[in-house]
This record gives C-alpha cells, sequence and structure tokens, in this order.
C-alpha cells in the first residue's frame, strides 16, 4: 500500500487496501467496465459514535468506477470542551468512529478491488496536540483485515486531502454480490496544548465539502 498527500495540508487521514479471498492482480489499468447502471449499493447498516443514517450519504457512480460517502457530523474535539448548556471543560482525548456495512451488487462474472481511495476533510490541531485516524476493512465472512493509519501532529489549521493506493490488490468474489465492512475511527488527544485551546478533526461537511472516495478496478473472472 502505498500512501500519498495530495490537496492543501497533511492530514490525519489514510485508508487501507483489501486483503480479500479472491486472487491476487499485478496492475490496476485493467481498461475493463462494467455496464452502466449495472453496479449499486443496498442492505446499508451504520453503527457507531460519528455516524448514522441520517447524517451519511452513499453513492455510486453510473459507470460503477467510483463509490462516495459523505458525513454531516463526523466532528472530533479534544482540550477545552463547550458543552451543549453553555459549560465549560476540559477533555484531554475523544475518539469516534463510523461503521459502515453495504453490500454492494455487480454483473456476475465481473470483479472488483478498491484501486485508490481519498478522505478530504477539515482539522484544527493545537501545538502539543495530535490527531489520529485509523481505517480498517474487510470482507464480510472473511477474516482477512486491512488496516491504514496517519497522524497529525499540532500546530495544523487547514483543509486535507489524504490517499491510499493499493498495491497487493485482491479482487472479490465472482458470484455477484459482496458485502464490504468498513470502520472509520478518529481520535483527537490534547497532549501539552493549552489548556484553553480545543482541537478538532472533522470527516463532515459544515467546514469544506468532504468526502470519502473509492475508485473500484474491475476484471472479468
Amino acid at each position: 500500500m502505498k500512501r500519498t498527500l495530495a490537496g492543501l495540508g497533511a492530514v490525519i487521514a489514510a485508508v487501507a487496501g483489501f486483503s480479500a479471498p479472491a486472487s491476487a492482480a499485478s496492475s490496476i489499468d485493467t481498461g475493463i467496465v462494467p455496464p452502466a447502471h449495472s453496479v449499486s449499493i443496498s442492505g446499508v447498516i451504520f453503527g457507531g459514535t460519528g455516524c448514522t443514517k441520517n447524517d451519511t450519504s452513499l453513492a455510486m457512480s453510473d459507470d460503477g468506477q467510483t463509490m462516495t460517502l459523505i458525513h454531516d457530523a463526523f466532528v472530533v474535539e479534544a482540550g477545552r470542551i463547550v458543552n451543549p448548556n453553555g459549560s465549560v471543560a476540559f477533555k484531554s482525548n475523544n475518539r469516534k468512529n463510523c461503521a459502515v456495512s453495504l453490500q454492494l451488487n455487480y454483473p456476475q462474472g465481473f470483479s472488483f478491488v478498491v484501486a485508490h481511495a481519498t478522505f478530504r476533510g477539515f482539522a484544527d490541531i493545537a501545538k502539543g496536540a495530535t490527531g489520529i485516524q485509523t481505517t480498517t476493512y474487510n470482507w464480510a465472512g472473511h477474516t482477512e483485515t486491512a488496516k491504514g493509519q496517519s497522524k497529525q501532529a499540532g500546530p495544523f489549521m487547514n483543509t486535507y486531502s489524504y490517499s491510499d493506493e493499493v498495491q497487493d490488490l485482491a479482487y472479490s468474489d465472482c458470484n455477484g454480490k459482496s458485502r464490504l465492512t468498513y470502520n472509520a475511527q478518529v481520535a483527537v488527544n490534547a497532549g501539552t496544548a493549552d489548556r484553553t485551546l480545543t482541537s478538532y478533526m472533522t470527516l463532515d461537511t459544515q467546514e469544506v465539502n468532504v468526502s470519502t472516495e473509492w475508485n473500484f478496478s474491475w476484471k472479468h473472472c
């Protein structure tokens, strides 16, 4: 797995490639595309403290090449915290996660892999504080799990874009459906930062056009 920085800032997000039961591929440049409108998402289940079905959306491109996940309310804060009742408290560390399980439906005779994945968002990390984002993936029914992790030390305040390119590719089964489980965890630690400051990382759309995007590579079975 090759991890690369893009966009406006170094950041806390990373994605991992699959470790799947099917055979590995040496190249993602297959040039194969399933029929238009033949790939769909169904049976989506949300869990965790960072997202719900009401504040998270999933979309598949018409050509089955790209899937996009958008959060509306995924924010993690540490340091000086203002509570809903107006009181102020200090929280040394905080973490949230978003777990999504979804079934991808596609034509039989095709198999796919996530070839490239990108997180975009906004982070404000005070000097002395740290943000960490960890992502895991696995195919339902299989024990193999892929994991990616990135860390950002403050001071940092900017939008970000961080990507992974999967090099050891493993393709999905060829039976026309595969269930993917994705879990993103964001943790912010106030560390030695000034106790009057707040550090946060967001995967929501309040600060910037945020998305998590997967690009698929297809092959014939």
